[in-house]
């Protein structure tokens, strides 16, 4: 088998064997009991053809059954053992097969929930900027289409190895019967296989990366069409969208197509080639030979069997050629950069557990690609408790600051002096005890309370009370039509942009943090209720001695803060009230 299949089989590495290895022992102890079955099937055939032109033929194997079990049957009883044994063996042989079908379909599914979940958690632990470079189509077609893939190499190679064993125990057989015969179809099964094998995994492995990539344009444009679906209505481009996605559609369709036609001829080449030899060596055989009619009878179910079962063997292995582009996805793109959490948590420092005051003393940001920095920050102080007013033109980088100071961006460099510790790098902190509220808050599909909450089983009824007060949310709940249990469509279609501001910042406030970060979080509310919100948002603040970092669009609450921050072109410069 070549190396490539076998490095296919790495994917086991990326899962828990655990969860398989009970299974796949299972299954290989069924495939060979399949295969030796499948050979005894055919075995019997020889005194059945006897049987029909002799009925005293079974005598003999009447005599080497009391030899074996020194149990004796009359003979005319015997024949009703054999073929109820006969009919037996295929029926165990086809529960076997069913049996090796459903414990290869389990262990593919295993496989690929185990490579979606890990993937999953991976995502998790990626850098934001990882999710700028990715489209969301691109990112859900790796998560949940390329591990099923990676499941399918391990249920065709089993597939494969199953009618490996097949072939081998039946070959075995066939050379006990005739090796003369048996080396000839030999010699033509390994040219015929040769060809066909180097054809169909070069064009096969070239048409799956081709139908792979034809895929991902299709998940991208059905994303980009789903969430920009209002935009696309008001300005009348549906034709567009819809011819740009029939044409993806019918790329990836001709694509997958022609793959799985592709895949499908070497088999049928194979057939064909070894079926015609096949039948003129039979006729060779009868008509050149003396041998006995049941010889060749079992020699022709043999072969046949051998050619059926290397069909499926060459399907198998070609149709892990198509799914194979998907482990390498798996594993260079996805699961080949491991990111796991510092072990030495001894020099990781929670950056916002500070206890007086913290000096960004530099911070210097590009953009990739870039070499101009974005942001070039010096002696950002940050004192605890204190409400701080982050300002400047739109583009000077307030909002790529607070992704910095939030974690969600990596600088190219940051030192920090945090409380007494001097010099504090960006890979030894920990960007926890925040909470991040921005003017485009995600709505969960769910109540108005489960998104505040964020889904907590154990809510607290106080803290939950005091964020609906602070944010004005009863006056939402006067008209009846919205209510704490209120369901909330996909994205928050059922709200306005305004409520939306107003649930996101509730939850914002509602998680435990000891630094607040705002961003227009309340940009599409009314002006005279935003106003009273961020008044009681200070309140709230000052109450808990937490520390506020906050852009708004209506500079009223500058007067109340107690430092306002000015960027500009990306440099700062610090203000004190």
């Amino acid at each position: 088998m070549n190396i490539s299949y076998l490095k296919a089989l790495k994917v086991l590495n990326l899962i828990e064997k655990k969860k398989v290895v009970n299974i796949t022992c299972l299954l290989i102890i069924i495939i060979i009991a399949i295969a030796i079955i499948e050979t005894t099937v055919i075995s019997s055939i020889y005194p059945l053809i006897e049987y029909l032109y002799d009925q005293e033929s079974l005598i003999k194997y009447q005599a080497i059954f009391t030899q074996l079990t020194n149990f004796e049957i009359e003979y005319k009883d015997f024949p009703v053992y054999f073929f109820f044994t006969v009919a037996t063996l295929f029926l165990v042989s086809a529960i076997l097969q069913i049996s090796s079908l459903y414990l290869s379909s389990k262990l593919k599914e295993e496989i690929a929930f185990s490579l979606k979940n890990k993937s999953l958690s991976q995502y998790f632990l990626k850098k934001m900027s990882f999710y700028d470079k990715n489209e969301v189509g691109d990112l859900t077609q790796r998560l949940l289409i390329h591990p099923t893939y990676c499941g399918e190499i391990v249920f065709f190679l089993l597939s494969a190895i199953k009618e490996l064993f097949i072939i081998l125990t039946i070959y075995i057989f066939l050379l006990f019967l005739s090796v003369k015969y048996t080396i000839i179809l030999t010699f033509i099964f390994f040219i015929v296989s040769l060809i066909t094998y180097k054809f169909g995994k070069k064009f096969v492995i070239v048409k799956a990366n081709q139908r792979n990539t034809g895929q991902e344009k299709l998940f991208a444009v059905t994303n980009i069409i789903l969430s920009a679906m209002k935009i696309i209505r008001i300005y009348r481009k549906k034709n567009y969208f819809i011819n740009l996605y029939l044409k993806h559609s019918s790329v990836f369709k001709n694509r997958a197509v022609y793959l799985q036609t592709i895949t499908q001829l070497p088999a049928i080449f194979i057939r064909f080639v070894s079926l015609s030899t096949l039948i003129i060596l039979i006729y060779y055989i009868t008509s050149k030979t003396n041998l006995e009619p049941a010889f060749y009878g079992v020699y022709f179910a043999a072969v046949y069997k051998i050619n059926s079962s290397f069909g499926s063997f060459n399907n198998a292995i070609l149709a892990t050629n198509n799914v194979i582009p998907s482990f390498n996805i798996m594993k260079n793109e996805i699961l080949g950069e491991i990111i796991e959490e510092s072990t030495n948590q001894k020099r990781v420092t929670k950056i916002y557990d500070f206890e007086k005051q913290i000096n960004f003393k530099k911070i210097i940001f590009n953009h990739e690609d870039v070499k101009i920095p974005t942001l070039r920050i010096k002696n950002l102080i940050i004192k605890k408790g204190n409400i701080i007013g982050l300002i400047g033109d739109s583009g000077s980088g307030k909002s790529t600051l607070l992704d910095i100071l939030a974690g969600l961006k990596v600088p190219t460099n940051m030192q920090a002096n945090i409380d007494g510790i001097k010099d504090v790098n960006d890979n030894e902190v920990n960007f926890c005890n925040i909470t991040y509220s921005n003017q485009n808050q995600y709505i969960f599909p769910g109540s108005i309370k489960q998104n505040i909450t964020i889904f907590d089983k154990n809510e607290n009824e106080n803290k939950l009370n005091e964020v609906i007060n602070i944010c004005m949310l009863k006056e939402l709940f006067k008209s009846k039509t919205l209510s704490l249990k209120s369901k909330i469509y996909d994205k928050g279609n059922n709200l306005s942009g305004g409520q939306i501001q107003r649930i996101g910042l509730a939850r914002t406030l509602y998680m435990e943090s000891k630094i607040i970060f705002l961003d227009e979080a309340l940009s599409n509310v009314e002006t005279t209720t935003e106003k009273q919100i961020i008044s009681n948002i200070f309140k709230f603040v000052k109450k808990y001695n937490k520390t506020l970092i906050m852009v708004s669009h209506n500079l009223d609450f500058l007067k109340k803060v107690d430092k306002i921050i000015k960027i500009e072109d990306g440099i700062n410069s610090n203000k004190k009230i």
